[in-house]
């Protein structure tokens, strides 16, 4: 081909000629050695939660519920997301999750999150854990799973040790559960939303998660005032319809 035509034909488009990230590409293969939690000589415990702290909760008008759920958005999602920005070059995770269980007492047949061999979070992790996000400006803890309701009293001290650093606690749970005493203890101790995952409403075998059977916590949920947010994903045809409230 005379060189003219060659330069005529050649490419204008100024993108690499392989788009593949090689660094990327080395550490999906060989991913790096994860860092270990350095063992100490004597472990750490989650402290007894006191119960009850507030013995007889009083209801609120609109207006004071608002008002408190916009002093506790700032302080544990909007100030931590600004300093984050204005400090990106340190890591301060918005939303930590926290896997405290691999165990469930379902077995939905999408689940990826079930193992009942592994046991679970133990309160020096726990403990070690929150103290470190709450160091580097996380507000925001994700109690995951799992079911992380199979071990009520283990939840109620990260909760209640959470709460007394500030921080915004968020459960997601099947809600099967959820007995008024565990809400209440839960509620009493600062947990701030509740996420009921559910897959129908009504209950069927291969459905396990269902609305029906777990109404009732919604009215606990509320004396407590906890924010209570079923997530309902319906298979109709192929396509997922979500709706939160």
């Amino acid at each position: 081909m005379a060189p003219a035509l060659q330069q005529e034909n050649a490419p204008t488009s100024s993108a690499p000629p392989s788009r593949l990230d090689e660094k990327l590409h080395q550490i999906l293969y060989k991913p790096e050695a994860r860092a270990v939690l350095e063992q100490k000589a004597e472990l750490e415990v989650l402290p007894e939660p006191p119960y009850p702290i507030h013995p007889d909760p009083q209801p609120m008008t609109k207006s004071e519920y608002q008002k408190l759920n916009a002093i506790r958005t700032w302080k544990t999602w909007g100030s931590p997301y600004f300093k984050s920005r204005w400090y990106k070059n340190d890591l301060r995770p918005i939303i930590p999750y926290l896997f405290t269980e691999w165990k469930c007492n379902l077995d939905c047949h999408y689940c990826w999150s079930y193992n009942n061999k592994v046991k679970g979070m133990t309160e020096d992790t726990a403990k070690r854990s929150i103290d470190w996000l709450h160091s580097i400006g996380s507000r925001v803890l994700a109690l995951m799973g799992g079911e992380p309701l199979l071990r009520p009293k283990f939840i109620h001290k990260i909760v209640h040790y959470s709460a007394k650093k500030d921080i915004f606690v968020y459960l997601p749970t099947n809600g099967r559960l959820m007995k008024p005493e565990v809400i209440d203890r839960l509620g009493d101790a600062g947990i701030a939303t509740v996420n009921l995952a559910v897959d129908s409403v009504k209950d069927r075998k291969s459905l396990p998660k269902a609305l029906d059977p777990i109404r009732r916590t919604e009215s606990l949920c509320r004396r407590r005032w906890i924010r209570f947010v079923p997530t309902l994903s319906i298979w109709l045809s192929g396509s997922i319809t979500t709706a939160t409230r």
